[in-house]
């Protein structure tokens, strides 16, 4: 008797598991159907790999392999200085071309090395992975004397540092999830520590992937903003320490929710000495409309970005 009341209550929980199974993955799918429409919409006609959704086992995402495809590092006048620059895809320049970016024109236009360390779906943890990693210090360190760290801000930041995985879709031909590695914060700097193998089984879930999506939604109205200052503010203590004498600057980007940083937050980042700015400020008119957004709708597009490098030149006395 007791052995027929486990195996129902087994079977019982499987078919509940399933269906919170099923749910989640059209919770998880439906939440993509825009990005993915948008994104293909310009894929098609730039003969590029569509986005798709797969269900495959999860990998832990390694930012060491944006190096050589992506991120560019501008060199300048060996007599200047460098400004490295930090974000998600606002600041990579999704969708437009590399000479149309913030770093690739701040170097044209003034002489100044510019590294553009930005990755799309990125946030602060990237930017602490990158100063915790010796090969990026070592890469920095035959460059000019760094001068200026830019960091660009958009709210969707807040849910990234609250949800562990890099994406919700990819390439058509990456059929896997990635989990950005766990960044503790420690007194005197930062421990990254990867998931297991049994963990990433059990990541590979939809019902996981759904809750951390839904968590991420809740976070950000609670505790985040205090959170995310804590870890801009670890980061600015490494640049001291790596790079002395650097400033810290904060730009702040309307992104497709569009609100921006709370006062408090840029009150406290200005207390604890960062340079903290406003895209719109810098461009010398709003950046929210269509004649700012790229075909997405979303990212900049190459005027916005021409327009904010021009304000961040003068502002600065590049």
């Amino acid at each position: 008797m007791m052995k027929k009341i486990l195996l129902l209550n087994l079977i019982t929980i499987f078919i509940i598991f399933c269906i919170l199974e099923f749910i989640s993955y059209i919770y998880i799918r439906n939440d993509a159907a825009e990005y993915m429409q948008n994104s293909n919409k310009y894929a098609k006609e730039n003969n590029l790999p569509l986005y798709t959704q797969r269900y495959a086992t999860v990998r832990v995402y390694n930012q060491k392999n944006f190096e050589s495809v992506l991120r560019k590092t501008q060199l300048g006048d060996s007599n200047k200085y460098t400004m490295i620059f930090f974000g998600c895809s606002y600041m990579f320049g999704f969708l437009e071309e590399e000479e149309n970016t913030i770093p690739y024109i701040i170097n044209k236009k003034t002489g100044i090395t510019t590294v553009n360390q930005a990755i799309p779906g990125g946030s602060i943890l990237n930017t602490l992975y990158d100063l915790n990693d010796d090969d990026f210090y070592n890469k920095i360190t035959k460059l000019p004397t760094v001068k200026y760290i830019v960091y660009l801000y958009i709210t969707d930041h807040i849910n990234r540092i609250a949800n562990p995985y890099r994406a919700t879709i990819t390439k058509s031909d990456n059929a896997f999830y990635e989990v950005n590695p766990k960044i503790e914060i420690k007194e005197k700097g930062i421990e990254i520590k990867h998931y297991s193998k049994i963990e990433r089984l059990f990541m590979s879930l939809y019902t996981v992937k759904a809750y951390h999506y839904l968590y991420s939604n809740r976070f950000k109205h609670t505790d985040s903003q205090t959170e995310f200052n804590n870890l801009l503010i670890k980061a600015k203590q490494i640049t001291d320490n790596k790079f002395p004498g650097s400033k810290f600057i904060v730009i702040l980007y309307k992104d497709g929710g569009h609100t921006i940083m709370s006062q408090n937050q840029q009150d406290e980042l200005k207390q604890k000495g960062f340079i903290v700015l406003s895209a719109e400020e810098l461009a010398g008119h709003e950046l929210d409309s269509a004649n700012w957004r790229a075909q997405d709708k979303e990212h900049p597009n190459a005027e916005a970005f021409k327009d904010v490098s021009a304000g961040l030149i003068n502002i600065l006395n590049l």
